[in-house]
């Protein structure tokens, strides 16, 4: 067992269970078969094939294993049935199928195939740190540990972790470490690989070449810094991204030497011999370092010129006063790699057509919406019960959507608000964040993210229409999204 990635929750305090109330949680959330009219099913297992403990303690660390078990169901194999029976229907009826119906169609066929569906498992071994408040899991993908950790959270009732606020300008510190390897924390060195990227997405990777040189520092000139190769110690090397996820985490000599000699009499022993191991590298001295970024943007806001910090307050300030100034701050922000400390709440969308934000974002501009801007004449406790009454009075199923209901995770009397959805059918969870600004003129800050899956067929468009609509009610301006606003995501999320 070697973790090969990892992406970092950060605990605000020390986590309230031992090792033996983790081990009675998670057995009761074990991973259940995947039904046969079921797309999936998850769950937590034991690390070890043909053992039944649920939790491997080593040293202050507590290892688990989440399992998703899907049913692999290829779009194709779907297509081809859908486009039989629509030709069926026109030869046999003599009419055309409209959209709603190739839907309901579509669904009709994947319940007819899915019990015939082969099933696929994946393990995910989640690192608890007890000593540190961390919790590290091994998946490379943010929506996938995103995942597992709300499994986690939904096993022991209440989890109070979050991602390391790493945008604060981690970008600028790679290229501070590019240009000047000393300013890296003690214990590291600049390996061979690094990536750059400009505001349209364009990246340039380098692999297996010495980043000190000329042509390659030229780069920083025009591009930012997204990701480098570090190494600590003749131990360990990976890739450190922007968002301070840890990628292609590999032993070097010293450890690799260690894990050579471990002799161990059984399975179970060689694990917790592993864990030590590579537990203690992590939570090692030399590594606080890099921890501090993850913990403390001031570690990295130092790296800024004083220059640049002024240009960003600017910027901050252009989008309160004209929210449509957005997206020329937002490719400003990423080259100077930085996301300003009003929109820290909120994490930007990816790629994928399952998520709106209002924290601008010059490479996916299409999830990106205007902050929604608060009434004149109330002041903000009241604006927070707008918001507040607006959550509450969201009515689930609504168009046809979040028919499993919704919970508030988190209610804040400073404005911030965390809410959980659930899809009827398959149980779905997807989040919205809505964080109120601390100064007038007052705007709304919102996100709305599916946690699983690429398309949302409409999903978050529609809850964030119907709350904008309730806002709207009470005095607020709160654009609706529409194909026109967006087109890309509403093309992509054809036929639902």
């Amino acid at each position: 067992m070697w973790i090969k990635n990892l992406t970092v929750f950060l605990g605000a305090e020390p986590f309230p269970w031992s090792a033996a109330e983790l081990e009675e949680r998670l057995e009761q959330h074990r991973c259940p078969p995947c039904g046969r009219q079921s797309l999936s099913s998850e769950g937590f297992v034991p690390p070890l094939k043909g053992e039944d403990r649920m939790v491997v303690v080593a040293d202050g660390f507590l290892y688990c294993v989440h399992q998703e078990i899907a049913r692999l169901l290829p779009g194709p194999v779907i297509k081809e049935e859908l486009d039989e029976k629509v030709e069926q229907i026109r030869e046999q009826e003599g009419r055309p199928v409209g959209r709603r119906e190739r839907a309901e169609l579509k669904d009709q066929i994947t319940f007819e195939l899915l019990p015939r569906a082969f099933t696929r498992s994946r393990r995910t071994g989640v690192l608890i740190d007890l000593e540190r408040r961390r919790i590290l899991v091994d998946s490379a993908s943010d929506s996938r540990a995103e995942q597992i950790v709300a499994a986690l959270r939904k096993a022991v009732d209440s989890l109070p972790v979050t991602r390391p606020t790493a945008a604060s300008a981690t970008t600028a510190a790679f290229g501070e470490w590019l240009r000047d390897p000393a300013s890296l924390p003690e214990g590291f060195t600049i390996g061979d690989r690094c990536e750059f990227k400009d505001g349209d997405g364009a990246s340039v990777r380098i692999t297996a070449l010495d980043l000190s040189r000329e042509e390659i520092l030229a780069h920083l000139e025009q591009l930012a810094a997204v990701k480098v190769n570090l190494c600590w110690n003749d131990e360990m090397e990976f890739d450190l991204q922007q968002d301070l996820a840890i990628k292609r985490l590999k032993p070097l000599d010293l450890i690799q030497e260690n894990i050579d000699n471990i002799n161990a009499e059984d399975a179970l022993e060689e694990l917790m011999a592993r864990l030590s191991l590579q537990g203690a590298t992590l939570r090692a001295e030399a590594m606080a370092g890099l921890a501090n970024l993850m913990q403390d943007p001031d570690a990295v806001q130092s790296l800024v010129k004083k220059t640049d910090r002024e240009c960003l307050r600017q910027l901050v300030e252009s989008v309160r006063v004209d929210p449509g100034a957005a997206p020329f701050a937002a490719m400003v922000i990423h080259n100077m790699g930085m996301v300003p400390e009003y929109q820290e709440e909120l994490r930007l969308c990816g790629a994928a057509p399952n998520c709106f934000s209002t924290t601008p974002d010059s490479f996916s501009a299409e999830r990106t919406i205007a902050p929604w801007k608060a009434p004149s004449g109330k002041d903000r406790a009241a604006l927070v019960s707008d918001v507040d009454a607006v959550i509450n009075g969201y009515q689930p199923g609504q168009n046809g959507i979040d028919g499993g209901g919704f919970e508030v995770d988190k209610a804040s009397k400073d404005g911030y608000f965390l809410v959980r959805y659930e899809s009827l059918k398959n149980g779905y969870i997807d989040d919205v964040e809505l964080a109120l600004s601390d100064s007038a003129p007052y705007v709304l800050r919102v996100r709305s993210s599916s946690r699983v899956g690429f398309l949302d067929f409409n999903v978050n468009s529609k809850r964030l229409n119907r709350l904008a609509a309730d806002l709207r009610a009470r005095g607020w301006a709160a654009p609706e999204i529409t194909a026109k606003t967006h087109p890309d995501y509403f093309a992509q999320n054809a036929g639902r």
